[in-house]
């Protein structure tokens, strides 16, 4: 499956947009392709600030494990504003440890209820990306131009819209 650079900025800027729109500090993000990655945004694991891989340290709290569901599918929801492809194709092909890693978040929440919980975050990440699609193109045009964004462009780039 062929990937447009469009589709991988879309992705990327709506991790980075709706991580700061839920507190977390979001360090960078770039489309420049790296091992399997297409792309990647580098976003705190807890509200705090502590910068981590993508993986949830042991510990965490509940809040930061449905906050990392949410940033999980943001990314692929969000390239769905200009990906004609169906969100379970999305993330069987392009998106696949996006959605391991929700699966993950949720499991830590509840092993029996992570379906259902994914299914009620997903819509609610659903409604933060549609409120936040202005500043997801912005981010995602200045990726395109720049392939590279610090947290201090993509701040300037939103202008504060995500708070």
């Amino acid at each position: 499956m062929r990937v447009k650079a469009e589709h991988t900025a879309y992705h990327e800027a709506g991790h980075a947009v709706i991580g700061l729109v839920l507190g977390y500090d979001v360090r960078k993000a770039t489309i420049r392709p790296r091992y399997s990655y297409l792309g990647s945004a580098w976003i705190s694991k807890k509200r705090n600030g502590s910068l981590g891989a993508t993986e949830v340290q042991a510990g965490s709290t509940e809040s930061d494990d449905f906050g990392g569901i949410c940033i999980d599918l943001a990314g692929p929801l969000a390239e769905m504003l200009v990906n004609p492809i169906p969100f379970d194709e999305l993330i069987r092909c392009a998106a696949n440890s996006d959605w391991r890693s929700a699966q993950r978040h949720a499991r830590r929440i509840s092993r029996r209820q992570a379906d259902i919980l994914i299914d009620v975050v997903m819509g609610e990440t659903r409604t933060l990306v549609e409120q936040h699609r202005d500043a997801i193109a912005r981010v995602a045009a200045a990726l395109l131009e720049h392939e590279t964004l610090t947290a201090d462009d993509i701040k300037r780039i939103t202008n504060g819209s995500v708070s």
